[in-house]
């Protein structure tokens, strides 16, 4: 079986949640790994030389600096968005600090809508009433766009906000994801490079199965 790793490389500095020592274990595994980044790459292939002690050379044509995928075939949907100025607040709960939430919310300068997070275990429940468990991604994009401010501990502030928003108004919140490591540019158009690549990746291994097949009946 062969692995491939979107997003290999990524890190927190300090690690701040257990994503990242899983996406390394990942890429250590990975016959292929996708970077949205040169410098994501590089982490990647210093991983490689100290812990499976391969060179360089072995990886030139096994990590890939493909940008990222997060806006690609972007749609908007705006059926959500309300007639009065709102904040988003998109707040995933934190694995190892259980014992009560990083966020409160208390007299809410305006409206407030507040997506659901991941299905991890949720100590916000007790301050947040959720305007919606989950929306699909166009709705959310909608509701980014138009936002007064953008409240998250979410990977989204820094891939997604950004795009439609100015710095001022995402607001990051809590430990999760603080000082992630971001792509420079948000380019557009990763999820192709990444399909061209494992085509090309499948081909070379359906090759040398024939190349095999074939000095097997010579011999």
């Amino acid at each position: 079986m062969k692995i491939a790793h979107v997003y290999a490389g990524v890190v927190n500095d300090p690690i701040t949640t257990f994503d990242d020592i899983n996406r390394h274990c990942i890429s250590l595994w990975a016959d292929l790994c996708f970077c949205e980044d040169e410098q994501s790459r590089k982490l990647v292939e210093s991983l490689w030389i100290k812990i499976n002690k391969l060179t360089s050379d072995h990886w030139e044509n096994h990590t890939y600096n493909v940008g990222i995928t997060h806006l690609d075939d972007l749609e908007i949907d705006e059926s959500l968005v309300p007639n009065e100025p709102y904040d988003l607040v998109l707040y995933n709960p934190v694995k190892y600090d259980l014992n009560g939430a990083e966020f409160r919310i208390s007299e809410p300068e305006r409206k407030m809508i507040a997506i659901g997070p991941n299905p991890d275990p949720n100590p916000l429940k007790e301050f947040v009433e959720y305007t919606y468990d989950n929306v699909p991604q166009p709705q959310f994009f909608g509701l980014l766009k138009n936002c007064e401010r953008f409240i998250t501990n979410s990977s989204a502030a820094y891939y997604e906000a950004p795009y439609f928003l100015k710095p001022e108004q995402i607001i990051l919140i809590g430990n999760r994801n603080k000082n992630r490591s971001t792509p420079k540019t948000l380019e557009t158009g990763a999820s192709d490079k990444i399909v061209k690549i494992l085509k090309e990746f499948l081909n070379i291994i359906i090759t040398n199965k024939e190349v095999k097949k074939n000095d097997k009946r010579q011999n």
